[in-house]
């Protein structure tokens, strides 16, 4: 009895030192440093004050202050990738409050992923998450569902009610990542769906 509890404890002793030699790796990906442009709904993209926001920085002056404090959520701004990853984390950080008293954390802050199905339709993939000072999606398995796509593109919806600060997506590290960059017909729009010439901004802004 006693060789045997000795031999699982080595057993165990032995799975614990491969584990810790050879943990799993991951790469991330941080859409604001990419040399792409990369993020989606944006109408003068290189003209932001901070990398997240909808309007230029020329336009904190010009506009409403209730506009500009809206302008700095991320609703309508999007990312989009290719990966045959069957796991992705995505991590980040928010600067407002984190949910409202009518609307919980997952409708004021979180994200949703979509991913592009072998009939060219959009899937939403479930992910478990966690709130906090940093905020983190896992979406596992990913993989499973639709095996005749390999390097799958997704979409990754941004919060809507909320400013993002920091982002970082995550897959393994021996999976394919390709980052695409953003389409130049996808352009800002505000919670009512206006377009951003309704604000009479056009001849004030210059536009990319």
């Amino acid at each position: 009895m006693k060789v045997k509890i000795l031999l699982i404890i080595i057993c165990l002793i032995t799975v614990e030192c491969c584990l810790a030699q050879n943990p799993r790796q991951y790469k991330s990906w941080n859409p604001a440093t990419d040399t792409l442009k990369v993020l989606e709904g944006q109408y003068w993209p290189f003209e932001v004050k901070d990398y997240y926001d909808r309007l230029p920085a020329a336009a904190e002056h010009i506009v409403r202050k209730e506009v500009w404090n809206l302008s700095k959520n991320s609703a309508g701004l999007q990312l989009r990738f290719q990966t045959n990853a069957s796991e992705i984390v995505v991590k980040y950080i928010v600067s407002g409050t984190l949910q409202f008293p009518h609307m919980p954390a997952t409708g004021v802050s979180g994200i949703d992923l979509y991913a592009k199905t072998i009939d060219g339709e959009r899937a939403w993939s479930a992910g478990r998450y966690s709130f906090g000072d940093t905020i983190i999606y896992r979406f596992n398995n990913l993989t499973v569902t639709d095996r005749h796509v390999n390097n799958r593109e997704y979409i990754l919806y941004l919060p809507l009610y909320n400013s993002v600060k920091w982002m970082e997506i995550t897959v393994p590290k021996l999976s394919l990542f390709k980052t695409i960059p953003a389409r130049k017909d996808r352009l800002w729009y505000n919670h009512s769906g206006d377009a951003p010439g309704r604000f009479g901004m056009d001849k004030y802004l210059t536009r990319n």
